[in-house]
């Protein structure tokens, strides 16, 4: 598989008319490694960090070719502390790029020529906050193993810590390692994960990734 495109390497492709932002590396290759039949036409890039989407969106669209080539633009978005916080910085960094806006996430918006139109998604789906790891979690079938990783983060962690939303994260991404290093492939990176069938995309957690990309895809 080839490595992740690099946001300052990107170049508009006739043959990829679709540009599919992604933030961080890991949730990239995983992407890239569970929903690949759906990403032919699709141009996925790593933005970085949150903090970073702005540049990214604007990097892209102000790359020579853009407005010849690519017809649609996708953003996927951690909810970190707050859903609607992380929804106004989507809308934001697309209006700063003289973008067209969606109203809210999974909706598509045009600009009036409908040249190029954008769509964004917020993992995980349906929460106030959280990140991709969240959608891991509700998407891993082996309820016993679960309960095991479980138990064992209660064990070793420091007790008495008043719960908050970074705290949630951290133990989101705690257990999804853990989850990983007890497979049969626990050298695995969260990325490469995506190849050790740990995960059950048919459940509505990563299903609505392969449903935003039917979107952005549409008619393309």
């Amino acid at each position: 598989m080839p490595p992740p495109m690099i946001l300052d390497n990107y170049r508009p492709k006739a043959e990829k008319p679709v540009v599919l932002l992604v933030e961080g590396r890991n949730p990239l290759e995983f992407i890239k490694r569970v929903f690949r039949e759906q990403l032919n036409r699709v141009e996925i890039v790593d933005y970085g960090s949150k903090d970073k989407l702005s540049r990214g969106v604007t990097l892209v669209s102000k790359t020579s070719g853009f407005r010849e080539y690519v017809r649609r633009i996708g953003v996927i978005r951690d909810a970190e502390a707050d859903t609607r916080t992380a929804i106004q910085s989507v809308q934001s960094a697309l209006q700063g790029a003289e973008l067209p806006v969606p109203h809210g996430p999974a909706q598509m918006a045009a600009d009036s020529d409908k040249m190029v139109q954008t769509a964004f998604l917020i993992m995980p789906t349906g929460e106030d906050s959280g990140c991709f790891e969240h959608a891991l979690l509700a998407a891993f079938a082996d309820a016993k193993t679960r309960r095991c990783v479980d138990a064992f983060l209660k064990c070793v962690l420091q007790p008495a810590k008043a719960a908050n939303w970074a705290l949630e994260n951290w133990l989101a991404k705690a257990k999804v390692h853990a989850l990983i290093a007890v497979s049969n492939k626990p050298e695995h990176t969260l990325g490469e994960s995506g190849d050790a069938k740990l995960w059950d995309k048919s459940r509505p957690s990563l299903k609505v990734v392969g449903e935003f990309l039917d979107l952005i895809l549409r008619d393309i």
